[in-house]
């Protein structure tokens, strides 16, 4: 695990060694144990390393026998060693115990091809020397991140944005479809990014690049058939617990201490308990709840529960509002994104460091089989746009009885809200409803100059344009691929990598090994969510694994209680930061329609959590790195 970065002058110009040394600098703390550099001409590339497996011979940048490939690597290929038995079976020598070095004879053998052979979470820069070109990968969900920008003639990427300021002078421009991304739900999605000219290599990509330019390819696609698989309850669960252990035994791979991050949840509890019966040793099992006012949102209780039955080590912490103000602008430094999630993470990572260097998790179950609430919430939506219209104007009942199971999060006026999403279609809608600043807040909140651009190329017009034909026709499978594609990559997967990294822990996911993504994919619904039950299949797969209370606990969203802060510990940075006289946001935020929003939500008189929290995150990035 590690960070990488490099520069490729399209103009033959040698690369200076020390723009790269301070590109390294800029995420040591991706990799506080080694560092690694090579240049050739017009191409050189740097990493930091945290050691984790071959804690000895590991270093990169690696090479071939030749030394004409050279390879560096963010992530871990899970399947290194029986890759690597084929290969020397192949005639190649190994000089290192390292999966790094696997990708490079790979390479060798197969191209770009090589990388559908890889089991594992990636970002993978090659410079093949003879053909003086250069292989940029990233993996299939997007686990890892990797970022790019094109200035003055050179290709510019890194595993964070910071890697590209150190690297040049590229402009730190907004950009206004990355601003509007984020405004709506919290995070920037595909390759877009808050930063004109600054570009995520999407997952599932890979980039080829040479003196005449680059070309950006996708390798890999989940695809939801329009017929599923029929195998049969029994067997589909069988399949899927022996996909799953697989998954999670292949992720214990370390040289060095690992653990979990616990919630009270069905998923982590699963990734925990599975722990525990493969290694048949106690796992350290990491938790945080939220403090004293809020102990509403704990699950240290939950947690602790499921690591007992698990014979888990847990270790479980409070944050309380103080600690949440004074890491604020940490989290900012290291998202170089106005990003609304992750800081749960951020402290349990703090929690984890101080006693491992990789942990699992329990991401991504939710998205694979219809985990979330909002599922049965769409499907919902969906009946309403069945009733007859004049049933859906005057049937009260319906109204009352589809708007009373819906989230109370602001977001719902009854049959307002209702009508329009039911007249949108499954995709828009589903965008509609995560938007923290949905069509009527949009209306309300945005700028007029901003709202006009905002309804001519919002996220979903993006998100169309980009997916095109990938789009699954039936509504639910629609769901899961936009939350695989857009929700999980650029929004979890995003802030789990940041916020774990921050504290130089490897965050693992054994429920995204893209062959099990793959069979989930492939399954019927109701193996996923039947009746009332989310995660069926899940539930039947790890009976036995967990206690009969883990299996039917209700989900419960986890987040920090930051509206009861706004009115507490958090509200002189609330107060100071969109009550200011001028606002760096107001070209995209009116004013005036915040400050109302801050002394409602301050008085107790209305909710408006997420609008602040949003809208506080992008005053303080603008003030940080545009003004």
């Amino acid at each position: 695990m590690c960070g990488i970065a490099g520069i490729l002058n399209f103009e033959d110009e040698p690369v200076d060694r020390r723009r790269l040394v301070k590109m390294a600098e800029s995420i040591r703390h991706r990799g506080p144990d080694d560092d690694g550099f090579f240049t050739t001409g017009a191409f050189g590339m740097a990493m930091r390393r945290l050691s984790i497996i071959d804690l000895n011979t590991g270093a990169q940048p690696i090479f071939n026998e030749a030394g004409s490939v050279s390879v560096i690597f963010n992530g871990e290929i899970y399947n290194h060693k029986s890759l690597r038995s084929d290969l020397e079976g192949r005639g190649h020598v190994f000089k290192t115990a390292s999966d790094t070095e696997v990708i490079a004879h790979l390479y060798e053998e197969s191209g770009a091809d090589f990388v559908h052979l890889l089991r594992g979470m990636f970002a993978i820069a090659i410079w093949d020397e003879c053909e003086k070109r250069l292989l940029l990968i990233r993996d299939r969900l997007g686990v890892k991140p990797l970022y790019y920008a094109v200035h003055n003639g050179e290709l510019i990427f890194g595993s964070e944005i910071k890697c590209l300021f150190a690297a040049a002078d590229i402009p730190r421009s907004p950009d206004p479809a990355g601003i509007d991304s984020y405004l709506r739900t919290q995070y920037a999605p595909l390759d877009i990014t808050a930063f004109k000219g600054v570009r995520k290599l999407r997952a599932g990509h890979l980039i080829s690049a040479g003196a005449s330019g680059f070309e950006t390819k996708q390798y890999w696609e989940v695809n939801f058939p329009s017929i599923h698989d029929d195998i049969g309850e029994a067997e589909a669960i069988s399949r899927f617990r022996e996909m799953f252990m697989q998954s999670v035994e292949m992720r214990l791979m370390s040289d060095v201490p690992l653990g979990s991050f616990l919630s009270g949840g069905i998923d982590s509890g699963a990734v925990t308990a599975a722990m525990s019966r493969l290694t048949g040793e106690p796992v350290r099992a990491f938790t945080i709840g939220f403090g004293d006012e809020a102990t509403g949102f704990s699950e240290l209780d939950e947690a602790r529960i499921t690591a007992k039955t698990c014979g888990a080590n847990f270790h479980g912490r409070l944050v309380r509002g103080e600690e949440v103000a004074a890491c604020v602008e940490r989290a900012l430094d290291h998202f170089d994104e106005p990003f609304g999630g992750g800081l749960h993470t951020f402290f349990v990572s703090e929690l984890a460091a101080k006693h491992v260097k990789v942990a699992l998790t329990g991401i991504g179950a939710d998205e694979l089989l219809c985990g979330y609430e909002r599922q049965k919430k769409l499907r919902l939506i969906q009946l309403y746009k069945k009733l007859p219209k004049k049933v859906r104007n005057s049937g009260e009942a319906a109204v009352n009885l589809i708007s009373s199971i819906l989230p109370g999060s602001g977001l719902v006026d009854k049959s307002g809200k209702l009508e329009r999403l039911s007249e949108a279609n499954a995709a828009d809608l589903y965008f509609e409803w995560i938007s923290v600043y949905d069509s009527a807040a949009r209306k309300k909140y945005f700028s007029k100059n901003f709202l006009e651009f905002s309804e001519n190329a919002g996220v979903w017009n993006t998100a169309r344009n980009t997916l095109g034909d990938s789009l699954p026709s039936n509504m639910d499978d629609l769901i899961s691929f936009l939350e695989l594609k857009t929700t999980l990559a650029d929004d979890f997967l995003n802030y789990t990598d940041k916020m774990s990294m921050a504290w130089s822990i490897e965050a693992r996911t054994p429920f995204l090994d893209h062959e099990l993504v793959e069979f989930a994919a492939r399954l019927p619904q109701d193996l996923k969510y039947r009746g009332n039950t989310s995660k069926y299949i899940l539930r039947k797969a790890v009976q036995g694994l967990l206690p009969d209370e883990a299996l039917k606990r209700k989900k419960k969203p986890f987040f920090l209680p930051l509206g009861i802060w706004f009115r507490g510990p958090l509200k002189p940075m609330l107060e100071a930061t969109l009550l200011s006289p001028d606002l760096a946001c107001a070209e995209y935020l009116d004013p005036e329609a915040l400050r109302s929003a801050v002394a409602a939500h301050v008085e107790n008189r209305a909710d408006h959590t997420w609008r602040l929290w949003s809208a506080m995150l992008l005053e303080k990035w603008l003030r940080k790195y545009i003004c």
